[in-house]
C-alpha cells in the first residue's frame, strides 16, 4: 500500500475534476440507446421480397371479398356459373 502527502489543493481540484467528469457522464448514462436492425438487400432480392409481400397482400384482399360477395361471387371466381 502506498500512502502519499498532498496538498489540499490538489485534493481539491482533483476532486472538482472526478466531481465534473461524473456529472458530463451521467447524461450519456440516463440516454437511452436505439438500436435498430437494417437487413442489406440486393435489388434483386429487394423485387422479390416486395412482390412476395404484394402477392400475399392481393390474396388477403381476394379472401375479403369472397367473404363479402356472397355464393354468386365465389361461384363466378370458381368458373362454375356465370353471374
Amino acid at each position: 500500500m502506498q500512502t502519499r502527502c498532498v496538498k489540499p489543493t490538489v485534493l481539491q481540484r482533483h476532486t472538482l475534476t472526478l466531481h465534473t467528469a461524473h456529472a458530463d457522464a451521467v447524461p450519456f448514462v440516463r440516454m437511452q440507446i436505439k438500436n435498430k436492425a437494417v437487413v442489406l438487400l440486393s435489388p434483386q432480392e429487394k423485387l422479390i421480397a416486395n412482390l412476395r409481400s404484394e402477392i400475399k397482400r392481393l390474396q388477403e384482399e381476394n379472401e375479403r371479398l369472397r367473404a363479402v360477395g356472397g355464393p354468386c361471387l365465389r361461384a363466378c371466381v370458381v368458373g362454375k356459373s356465370r353471374c
